[in-house]
């Protein structure tokens, strides 16, 4: 029985020794901040400015534009792609491009910012395009517009050309009757 006990003593020691002790924990120096991590939040933080200023109205965006002035860091220039995108103006779509197209060139961005720029640009691009293809569409539109309002009017010329012939016609014929 003393044995049977001292092996439970035993096993209950070695438990509590394995229960009490931790992992050990690197030191801080050993510490490095995961760049997924890192890019996480980056991405996040301008996924966040772009909701604030998807729900703008048209004048704080030009507000915003006015007291922003010419961006220098990628963040600035981020924002200010944003509000020019947000406005619904052809110009507005051309300066978010390029300053999107700016920003992908600069430097210091993590990849997920890189990727998400690269997308806003490809949009503005994608509504500059819309836009140029309407009007191009509008001014063929007004092109055959005219003309088919050209050929109306000649239509109703000839019309009345035939119906002048038609009565002209008739009268000869009456008078070759009497």
């Amino acid at each position: 029985m003393s044995r049977a006990l001292l092996l439970i003593a035993f096993a209950l020691v070695s438990l509590v020794g394995c229960v009490s002790t931790s992992p050990p924990q690197p030191s801080p120096e050993v510490q490095t901040p995961n760049p997924e991590i890192a890019d996480y939040h980056a991405l996040r933080d301008w996924l966040d400015l772009q909701q604030a200023v998807s729900v703008m109205s048209e004048e704080q965006v030009v507000d915003e534009l006015v007291e922003v002035g010419e961006p220098e860091e990628p963040q600035a220039w981020f924002y200010v792609a944003l509000l020019n995108q947000q406005l619904n103006t052809y110009d507005s779509w051309v300066l978010a491009r390029d300053a999107l197209q700016v920003l992908i060139e600069s430097e210091g961005l993590t990849g997920g910012q890189r990727q998400l720029a690269d997308i806003f640009m490809r949009y503005n691009q994608k509504r500059i395009n819309w836009y140029l293809a309407y009007q191009d569409a509008s001014e063929e539109h007004a092109a055959v517009e005219q003309q088919l309002q050209e050929a109306r009017e000649q239509n109703t010329v000839l019309e009345q050309k035939i119906q002048a012939i038609t009565d002209l016609e008739t009268t000869i014929s009456t008078r070759k009757e009497q």
